[in-house]
Order: C-alpha cells, then sequence, then structure tokens
C-alpha cells in the first residue's frame, strides 16, 4: 500500500519553494496556510491535510502522487499459543 512520504514531501516544498524564488511567508499568502506550518513541513514535523496538499501541489506545480512511495515495511504478526487452565485443574 502507498503512503505519504514525509521526506519527500519536505524535499518537494523546499525545493520548488526556493526554485520558484518565494520565502515561507509569500507561500504562505499563496496557500493560505500558516507560515510556521509551513516550515515544520519542511523540518517533516507535520503533514498537511489534503486541500492543503493541494493548495501547495497547485502553486508549487509538482504531482501530488510523487509523493506516494510503496510502504517497504514488512507487517509482522505474532501468534501466541499457551494453556489455558480452569480453576479445576
Amino acid at each position: 500500500m502507498k503512503q505519504l512520504s514525509q521526506e519527500y514531501l519536505a524535499k518537494m516544498i523546499k525545493k520548488q519553494r526556493t526554485k520558484k524564488d518565494l520565502t515561507q511567508e509569500q507561500l504562505s499568502e499563496k496557500t493560505g496556510i500558516n507560515r510556521a506550518m509551513i516550515g515544520r513541513m519542511e523540518r517533516q514535523e507535520y503533514i498537511p491535510s489534503i486541500p492543503q496538499l493541494e493548495k501547495l501541489s497547485q502553486v508549487l506545480a509538482f504531482d501530488i502522487n510523487s509523493l506516494f512511495v510503496e510502504d517497504l515495511k514488512p507487517t509482522v504478526y505474532t501468534a501466541f499459543r499457551g494453556s489455558t487452565f480452569t480453576r479445576q485443574e
């Protein structure tokens, strides 16, 4: 299953923002997202909502799908077997 990569998101926001010669404050004004939140996104401390992500992708001109990666962590299931005793045993 694919999931949003915070690392890719942080790099993409900063790369596209600097490419367009925008400060965090200017990006904040264009997207309506608080400047502090943009800073937190760039530091991988905050994941934007879907509407915020859509607005960022429009202003910074990137494809949202490029931020999703396959979850490579294996899923591990553990089963425990044991004896169950009643009071009579």
